[in-house]
């Protein structure tokens, strides 16, 4: 059975609206039946903007003492998220 290992895929979400991703699927050395996939969106891209709103809402900031703020508010699209966005 032949198994795609690269290439993008399209998605839609709720909020943001559609993404486009790219994928790499590893198969596992000690396993052969799992499989690792990593989702990334192309820098600069609609997709990686969306991306990096989504992660605003799920961060939490941490106050001086290392624990989590009570209350927060999204740093926006542009404040969240490292260099490759993330599908939370």
């Amino acid at each position: 059975m032949y198994r795609h290992t690269h290439g993008s895929k399209h998605f839609h979400h709720p909020v943001v609206g559609p993404l486009t991703l790219n994928y790499e699927s590893l198969t596992l050395p000690a396993d052969p039946d799992q499989r690792l996939s990593v989702y990334t969106a192309e820098a600069g891209s609609s997709s990686e903007e969306a991306l990096r709103l989504l992660a605003a809402w799920i961060r939490r900031p941490e106050t001086s003492h290392g624990q989590h703020a009570d209350h927060w508010t999204p740093a926006g699209p542009r404040g969240a998220v490292g260099h490759s966005g993330r599908v939370p």
